[in-house]
């Protein structure tokens, strides 16, 4: 009869397993509105999609979509990662190859699991999952949130711009080339630009 797990046994164990089912299911929500929210700052911005003439449920249904591709692909950046600091590749990182930014968030980590955080401390994929993705706070998640719709709004007023430059340019050619009487009606400018400027645009 020793060869049966005992109560105390199994309840560890679903205890653990629960516990690794909310960590996972957390990662794979912050992933997603992470990856949303900067998809929405270049949906608001990016040219062709910030246009008025389509509907916002059918941007917020691109979003989502792209949002849903990318999101479980992300794990296995953290994977490489962890890879690409493991310098011994013993799958463990030593003291000395966690970077200084992360050194802090390690010894929380430690020290919620009762273990004090030293020059011998080591730490698994699992650990450095939650020590680099996780947000000690809802306001840190709000700052890094933050951050990636202006990182959005920043990558599709980029795209903006050297649209419009081009579209610039176009005009010149145009008002050199003394066709730029023939103009068009750009709708997503509200304006009328000129052939050659709508052309390179």
């Amino acid at each position: 009869m020793d060869w049966f797990p005992t109560f105390d046994q199994l309840n560890l164990f679903g205890r653990n397993a629960s516990q690794g089912i909310v960590q996972a299911g957390m990662l794979q929500f912050l992933h997603f509105t992470l990856v949303v929210f900067r998809m929405s700052g270049l949906m608001m911005t990016a040219p062709g999609f910030s246009n008025s003439s389509i509907p916002i449920q059918i941007r917020l249904l691109i979003v989502i979509a792209i949002s849903m591709i990318v999101s479980p692909n992300l794990p296995r950046l953290t994977q490489e990662g962890f890879e690409r600091l493991d310098l011994n590749g013993d799958r463990q990182l030593q003291a000395v190859e966690i970077p200084e930014i992360l050194q802090p968030r390690v010894a929380s980590i430690k020290q919620a699991q009762g273990l004090p955080y030293t020059e011998e401390s080591t730490l698994s994929l699992g650990e450095y999952g939650i020590a680099t993705q996780f947000p000690p706070t809802i306001i840190d998640y709000l700052w890094i949130v933050m951050g990636e719709l202006g990182l959005g709004l920043l990558l599709g007023l980029g795209v903006m711009i050297i649209l419009s430059a081009l579209q610039m340019a176009g005009q010149m050619i145009d008002q050199q080339a003394g066709t730029s009487l023939g103009e068009l009606f750009n709708p997503e400018l509200n304006s009328s630009v000129s052939v050659t400027g709508e052309m390179l645009y």
